[in-house]
């Protein structure tokens, strides 16, 4: 009960720290990248040699609408191939959910606290992700050496804005929606999320230290996803998250 209550505590004070930071903007550390909007280009179709796992891994999590294997299979094989895997020495540890995790995300702890981890990006993070994430954010003290990035999640959005660095939705355009590409997720969505994520590694390897949680992570989340095609969510709400936005598919 006094674990229960603790984590629950935790949590609020999580999300009250990153509505607070975004209504005041912070004063960067030496550590934090300071950047305009330059977006990240995709990486070479051949194999970058210098992507090496020397100075940590960057865990990649496939799970909801990303852990079929008509997506997993070549989006692996591209990272292979491009950045190579940890198995073999290179940047990325690739992790299937609920396989590579005894179908429960609380095992992404297990993977976490090892102390070559260069990052974590995680696909359609399943439902209780924040909970494992805040569970890494303890054993770390708070003060976790690397960025969480989110993309399409499934998770609690609060929970996910309050526990990640990084969250991205997507958003059917209109034209999508009277088309009735809606009707099938994956084809909409596959391809965009292979071009997201191969920049947002290159992006992770290249970051100097933490991003900071504040109106600034607009620049980096456009440099990953494409200036234009990414907008802040916006709620009818007093508290806004400067973490969360928003992928909307060109026509």
């Amino acid at each position: 009960m006094q674990k229960k209550l603790i984590k629950n505590l935790f949590s609020v004070t999580l999300i009250f720290m990153i509505f607070s930071s975004c209504k005041e903007k912070q004063k960067l550390s030496p550590d934090f990248i300071n950047l305009q909007v330059a977006e990240t280009s995709l990486p070479k179709e051949t194999a970058e040699l210098h992507y090496t796992n020397a100075t940590g891994e960057i865990i990649v999590v496939f799970a909801y609408d990303y852990n079929d294997p008509a997506f997993t299979v070549p989006m692996i094989a591209e990272i292979e191939k491009v950045y190579g895997t940890a198995e073999n020495g290179g940047l990325v540890l690739p992790l299937i959910f609920p396989d590579d995790f005894n179908g429960i995300i609380s095992r992404l702890y297990d993977y976490a606290v090892k102390e070559n981890i260069r990052g974590i990006i995680i696909l359609g993070a399943p439902d209780y992700t924040y909970s494992a994430i805040i569970k890494i954010k303890s054993f770390w003290e708070d003060n976790e050496p690397f960025n969480i990035f989110s993309f399409f999640p499934k998770d609690s959005v609060t929970a996910q804005e309050a526990t990640c660095d990084l969250i991205l939705e997507y958003n059917y355009s209109s034209q999508e929606e009277l088309d009735g590409i809606v009707t099938d997720l994956n084809k909409v969505i596959w391809e965009d999320a292979k071009t997201i994520l191969l920049k947002a590694i290159k992006y992770m390897y290249n970051l100097p230290g933490k991003l900071p949680i504040n109106s600034d992570l607009y620049y980096h989340i456009q440099n990953i996803a494409g200036k234009g095609n990414v907008h802040p969510f916006v709620v009818d709400s007093v508290l806004n998250s400067c973490n969360h936005y928003v992928f909307t598919k060109e026509n």
